[in-house]
């Protein structure tokens, strides 16, 4: 019973880890789209580009490590 506990609040830590990543990457690939719209600048329109691959792929993670979660409770 112990082992799983542990398990659990580590699984929980790491839940809140990937949220404020993938909070920040939200963040910061909104401002540097809007940058890149702003100022008509295309290198900062490449980078939001590659920033919104990244996080679309993170999401994706995050959205399987909550249901691996609540699998375990």
């Amino acid at each position: 019973m112990k082992s799983k506990n542990i398990k659990l609040r580590y699984l929980q830590h790491e839940r809140l880890v990937h949220l404020l990543v993938t909070l920040t990457f939200g963040i910061v690939f909104i401002i540097t789209t809007e940058l890149g719209l702003v100022f008509q600048n295309s290198f900062l329109g490449l980078i939001g580009i590659g920033l919104g691959i990244l996080l679309i792929c993170y999401v994706v993670h995050y959205f399987k490590l909550e249901n691996e979660v609540q699998k375990r409770y």
